[in-house]
């Protein structure tokens, strides 16, 4: 189950992306192993969001923090199974980050795209 935290900042996330013309395709997509937060298309690029959120004062750390190697690893598990999943050949795809901060319970304090990442 998603925290009120978390939905938060996948909303805010989507909010962003789709005013940067980018089409949201799914939300939540889960497997055994992971699930992608946000696949989205631009141009002909599959693009599959990672969304950290945290509230401001969260004792020092930045949303970026919780983007961890094993996150990563997790993800393109969870990746390959999307594309064999949606029968995805030969489409171009990239991981992305979105941090969301949060003034108290929902007011955005900031929000901040990284694109195609990889560690």
């Amino acid at each position: 189950m998603q925290s009120e935290t978390g939905q938060r900042g996948e909303d805010c996330a989507t909010k962003y992306l789709e005013s940067y013309g980018y089409k949201i395709c799914e939300r939540n997509f889960r497997t055994p192993f992971g699930e992608l937060d946000i696949v989205c298309r631009k141009e002909n690029v599959i693009i599959f969001v990672e969304v950290k959120t945290l509230k401001e004062n969260a004792n020092g750390f930045t949303p970026e923090l919780h983007f961890t190697e094993n996150k990563m690893q997790k993800m393109q598990r969870t990746i390959r199974a999307y594309l064999k999943d949606r029968r995805v050949i030969g489409t171009d795809y990239q991981l992305d980050l979105v941090a969301v901060e949060l003034k108290g319970n929902s007011e955005v304090k900031d929000v901040r795209h990284y694109e195609n990442i990889t560690m």
